[in-house]
Parts: structure tokens; sequence; C-alpha cells
């Protein structure tokens, strides 16, 4: 069972907190896995900027100071150094600019190349990368909104709640995000300090929910039905860290 949770956020800063959240969750057994790293896929109607910041939120967490450059600036960076006396690297590909048939096997060239644990971010990944992923972000904005915006976005929604305040809260401030996070490996959820992160995301414990008869055995994370409130960075979801962009 895939299991998602959804929530608003309101500034690029929030977006970095939660992903501070969400990397302090994982056990740091995942860490060190060169085998294995954390695969997280980055997609959504926003910039390839905007997800980039993601993967440097997780750099700037992990290897704050003394950390080495490879590759290509936006497009190919591998970040390296130690974390907790465990050498890990924090990667990130713009899969977006790689074209042709081809795409799937560089990605994975790329994810394949490393020799430590930690953490690979895939930006526009193919829709192989996003089904073997450990975590998808799914970030959207008002101004780019598909033209099939009820069905995209209806899946989502824990709450009709949620979908007001979204649609309200773009017309009013154009830094306004929505935010998704799917987890497709449920071995991460048996770690106690990631499912609490989630939790603190949605405003509560993972119930089944209405919409769960209708998809693809997907559980939601929420405190009700559909008369749930909003979650909202900066309202009822408090800013935890402070980074600056």
């Amino acid at each position: 069972m895939k299991l998602r949770t959804a929530f608003i956020t309101r500034s690029p800063e929030h977006v970095a907190d939660m992903t501070h959240r969400l990397m302090m969750g994982l056990a740091p057994s995942w860490l060190t896995d060169a085998t294995n790293p954390v695969l997280i896929s980055l997609i959504g109607n926003t910039s390839a900027e905007e997800r980039r910041m993601v993967a440097h939120a997780a750099r700037d967490l992990f290897l704050p100071q003394d950390r080495d450059f490879l590759g290509k600036a936006n497009r190919r960076e591998i970040w390296s150094g130690m974390h907790s006396d465990n050498p890990i690297e924090i990667d990130f590909l713009d899969s977006g600019m790689l074209g042709g048939g081809e795409k799937f096997s560089r990605e994975m060239e790329f994810i394949d190349q490393r020799k430590t644990g930690g953490v690979t971010f895939v930006s526009g990944a193919s829709q192989r990368i996003m089904d073997g992923s450990d975590i998808q972000i799914y970030i959207e904005e008002a101004e780019n909104l598909p033209n099939d915006y009820d069905q995209t976005m209806g899946s989502p929604y824990a709450s009709s709640s949620l979908k007001m305040a979204f649609t309200r809260m773009t017309s009013q401030d154009s830094d306004t995000r929505f935010v998704q996070i799917t987890i497709p490996n449920e071995s991460l959820m048996k770690y106690r300090d990631f499912r609490t992160t989630l939790e603190s995301l949605s405003l509560g414990p993972l119930k089944k929910t209405l919409m769960q008869r209708f998809r693809d055995n997907i559980a939601f994370f929420t405190n009700s039905d559909f008369d749930a409130p909003a979650p909202i960075y900066g309202i009822n979801i408090p800013q935890q860290l402070a980074p600056k962009f």
C-alpha cells in the first residue's frame, strides 16, 4: 500500500523545512547503505530550480561544511563528505535535461555511480524511476496548474478544506505551493521517527479515507475523512527550522 500526505507551504523556507523534517526522520542505517541509497523523485508543475532547492536543503543538512563537489551545477550534482563519522553523498540529477529513449539508462548510470550511502534526488524522473523511488515529492504552483486540474489534484486531497485552501491562497500569494509526499517503499514506515514526521505534516495519524475505496490501494494521513482542517505551514504546521535562501 502506498502512503501519502498532502499540505500547503507558503514560502521557500517552508519547503526547505519540510525537507529537513523528512531527512531527519530517516533511519541512520538508510544513509550508510552504498548499494541501496535513499531514492527520491521530485515532480510537479513547478520550476526545476524549486525542485533542486529540495536537494540542496538535504545537502546543507547532512553536509553543512567540508564537502566536495563533482559534476555539473544544476544538472548532475554530486556532493560528498562525512556525516556522523560515515562517508555519504547527496546527489541531484535534473532528468528533464535528458532526452531520447535512453533516459532511464542514463538515470540509472547516475544513480549507480555512487560508492557510499546517502540520498539521490532525481528531478523530472522517468516513470520507471518514480515507481522505484523510496519517496516521491510532488510540488505544485497555481501558475502552472494543468488543464486536468481536478483529475490531477483530486487524488491527494484527504479533506475538501485542503483543496479549497490551496485555490484561495494561490490567488493571494505567489509563493503558495501544494506539496504531496508519497511513500512507495513501505519499509520506511516501520521506522517510528519517519512515520511521526509524516503525521506531523498532516495533523493526524494514518487513517483510511473514503477516497481509498476508489484509488489504487492508497492510504492518506488525515485526522478526518473530508472535514479536517487544511494542513498549512505557518498556520497549523509550525516551522521548526529557519534555513535561508
